[in-house]
């Protein structure tokens, strides 16, 4: 595993449902409301109200969670895994903590 680079798409993102495991009628319902595809995941913009984000300069902007020392669960296991049908996790892509 790598280092956070503090981009804060993995707190931006919930993933919603894998698209394979969707029907015909769910994939066309998910893709007019505009939910984003990606990796096989319906994924929707819903960014956690904890996550607190700070400009760096010349480096962009950096986030970081603001209940850190009591952030949940969900929050404390994530470690960059691909997410596979059934876990909560999303991984963006080319997230330096992830297996690769």
């Amino acid at each position: 595993m790598g280092d956070c680079s503090r981009c804060g798409e993995c707190c931006m993102w919930l993933p919603v449902a894998p698209v394979a495991g969707c029907d015909t009628g769910t994939t066309t319902y998910y893709r007019a409301r505009g939910l984003r595809e990606e990796g096989g995941i319906f994924l929707v913009y819903a960014p956690c109200p904890h996550l607190e984000c700070s400009e760096t300069g010349g480096e962009g902007k950096r986030y970081l969670c603001n209940i850190h020392s009591s952030k949940p669960g969900m929050c404390r296991n994530f470690d960059g895994g691909k997410m596979a049908y059934g876990t909560r996790y999303y991984r963006p892509p080319d997230c330096p903590m992830a297996e690769k």
